[in-house]
């Protein structure tokens, strides 16, 4: 007798014997399947694997509305206008302090004028948008107008220095440009005490003496004794000895 196979059938089929006869009996078994087990308990968890490959970008998402407009900054006003303030701000002084003092006023193009300080205009004097400095002559009426951002340098011709007089520091912020290096040059080049100083601009000189006081946007020379001072624009300086 001879087992030849035996072969597993769904669950449900009889089991079964073939006998291909024979006097050595050569049998082939068929065995049903028996029903499925209960699932065993989970296993432990294996380790993570490697991450894998980062994927594509998505698309770009529809851009969010614009923010609210932050606040304005200071601007820097340019040296040429804070030089024009420095002036406005001497010549309101000294129409106050040198009201019957007669003055040269030396203008950028070479020209002259003289007479005493009268008013800016538009008025009043501490007008900070005034343009014009009006003079008058002995008996108060008015003589020429002269254009503040044309002078180069203010001389009082019998007078001496007033102490009280004030100066505007450097403007914050700091101007930029080509004419604030020009005029923060001057002004390292003629440091407080330096004597045999002479400025030209429009061809003449503007201003001899001692320098007296070094600020921004002005240089302030005196003769001996502080008697009459020059105030001579930084701005407007182009010849200088000493």
């Amino acid at each position: 007798m001879t087992v030849r196979s035996t072969t597993t059938a769904e669950p449900g089929i009889p089991a079964s014997v073939t006998d291909s006869g024979g006097p050595n009996h050569i049998l082939d078994f068929v065995i049903p399947r028996g029903a499925t087990g209960t699932d065993g308990e989970d296993g432990i968890t294996g380790p993570t694997g490697p991450t894998g490959a980062t994927g594509a970008t998505g698309p770009t998402g529809v851009t969010g509305a614009t923010g609210a407009t932050g606040a304005t900054g200071v601007v820097a006003v340019s040296a040429s206008c804070a030089c024009v303030s420095q002036m406005k701000h001497l010549l309101e002084q000294l129409i106050a302090l040198y009201p019957n003092e007669n003055v040269i006023v030396s203008m950028e193009s070479g020209n002259n004028a003289s007479g005493r300080l009268g008013s800016l205009l538009p008025s009043p004097n501490n007008n900070p948008h005034s343009g014009i400095l009006q003079l008058v002559n002995s008996q108060g009426k008015p003589s020429e107008a002269i254009s503040i951002c044309h002078i180069a340098s203010i001389k009082l011709t019998s007078a001496s220095y007033n102490n009280a007089i004030t100066y505007l520091s450097v403007p914050t912020p700091i101007p930029t440009g080509c004419d604030f290096d020009c005029e923060e040059a001057e002004r390292m080049y003629l440091p407080i005490g330096t004597t045999g100083v002479s400025i030209n601009a429009g061809g003449q000189t503007v201003g001899n003496g001692m320098v007296l006081k070094n600020e921004f946007g002005m240089i302030v020379l005196v003769g001996n004794g502080c008697d009459n001072p020059t105030f001579v624009s930084a701005c407007k300086a182009e010849i200088i000895t000493k």
